[in-house]
């Protein structure tokens, strides 16, 4: 249910639906898969420390892991902005839920 590859990013970084939040940025391309895949590209320099980039990460995979369920299937690719290394766990879940039922809405 990851994204490992360096040409799997670029395919949708290159073809995907870009999607824009306050913390948070996806871009989602559709996969011949029959489940949703999520990676992450957040750089330090947009969150600086790794323990904000790990609970970014950390709370992003459980809310995909809770949800997935009813994803399209498609490749995710999460963008960190700047402030959601410093954003509360509610908003990033509150952000978070509302790309979910975007992409569910769209599916």
């Amino acid at each position: 249910m990851r994204m490992r590859k360096p040409g799997e990013f670029k395919a949708v970084l290159a073809e995907g639906r870009r999607l824009h939040e306050s913390l948070l940025t996806v871009i989602v391309r559709p996969n011949v898969m029959k489940q949703p895949r999520l990676g992450f590209a957040i750089a330090a320099r947009t969150v600086p420390t790794a323990v904000a980039r790990n609970r970014i990460k950390r709370h992003t995979r459980e809310s995909f892991r809770l949800n997935r369920d009813r994803l399209p299937a498609a490749d995710i690719v999460i963008f960190a902005r700047a402030g959601a290394g410093k954003a509360r766990v509610s908003e990033l879940r509150a952000t978070l839920e509302r790309f979910w039922k975007r992409l569910e809405v769209q599916n």
